[in-house]
């Protein structure tokens, strides 16, 4: 099955419309074929991203998570405010899950549970103003971050990159133990960069 989100059908533009498609139909969505996520509430679907039986529905400003066991009957699990993203390349899976980033941090969501990896039992590891003024994150305003990240699964580490240029990425790179042991500044080689 394939899912797709602020979409244009007929015509008409439907930024809060999910179609997806019939099992083994991928580039085929029938009409009947949609689930609506809080219609014109002025918040665009960004991102979509699946993990089990769930579509992880990424708006600008908050996260929706769908029950998508039976594909007719797709059902609201749960909604978080202040987990949207502003562009999909703040959004990507790994081996432990779902991890996506916006003003407010860096995320992790399991199937289970979302854990913001800034904290480590109730204490903040980087303050939000670091955050947001190294991330390019000006207020929380929603503004897209000037950056971009990668995980390298084999040495299980996620990547932010700050700023891009030709040949290098300066970077942030949280590390080992589900990326919470370390978070430490530098610069990596575009190359080096495995985006999983």
């Amino acid at each position: 099955v394939m899912w797709a989100g602020n979409v244009r059908k007929n015509g008409i533009d439907y930024p809060d419309r999910i179609l997806h498609s019939p099992v083994n139909m991928p580039d085929v969505f029938p009409d009947q074929n949609f689930v609506d996520i809080a219609g014109r509430d002025g918040d665009p679907i960004k991102h979509l991203e699946a993990i089990g039986n769930e579509l992880l529905v990424f708006k600008q400003r908050k996260l929706v998570i769908l029950n998508i066991e039976t594909m007719e009957d797709a059902v609201m699990k749960s909604t978080h405010e202040g987990h949207g993203v502003t562009n999909y390349r703040h959004v990507l899976k790994c081996q432990h899950g779902i991890i996506y980033i916006n003003p407010t941090g860096v995320f992790l969501y399991d199937g289970a549970k979302t854990t913001n990896l800034f904290e480590e039992e109730s204490v903040r590891k980087i303050s939000g103003e670091r955050w947001k003024n190294e991330s390019g994150w000006i207020s929380d305003n929603l503004l897209d971050g000037q950056l971009d990240m990668g995980y390298s699964e084999e040495n299980d580490k996620l990547i932010i990159a700050l700023a891009v240029n030709n040949t290098t990425v300066e970077g942030d790179v949280i590390g080992t133990n589900k990326f919470g042991d370390t978070f430490t500044s530098g610069s990596i080689a575009a190359d080096d960069i495995s985006t999983g």
